[in-house]
């Protein structure tokens, strides 16, 4: 006897508000700190902000889905140091300038 299946063919699709298909978390740059909900669903937001630092890039990225898997969508925050000139000539009354680092960034200290 032929055992054969009956009925219509069952299709399975992935669904993307199953709350189990989550983005990785994302890495926080160095400078920066994130803000965003977690677990990282289809369609979370993050945004990021620089701390001390200057943004030269977007700063949201969206978990979407893409392919099999889900990934992140937006460029990366890119926080730089905001770094002041130091000046070549400081003597202030034959006295020296002195710095707490050697880039003076934003909260370097000069002592004269």
């Amino acid at each position: 006897m032929d055992r054969t299946w009956s009925g219509e063919c069952v299709t399975c699709q992935k669904n993307t508000s199953d709350p189990s298909i989550t983005c990785p978390a994302p890495c926080v740059p160095d400078g920066a700190r994130m803000n965003g909900s977690h677990p990282y669903v289809i369609g979370s937001v993050v945004k990021f902000e620089c701390l001390r630092f200057r943004e030269d890039r977007s700063s949201i990225i969206k978990c979407i889905q893409n392919g099999e898997y889900p990934t992140w969508n937006g460029k990366m925050i890119n926080c730089k140091d905001i770094i002041c000139d130091k000046g070549d000539n400081y003597d202030f009354e034959n006295g020296r300038v002195t710095y707490s680092s050697s880039v003076a960034t934003i909260g370097t200290k000069a002592s004269f």
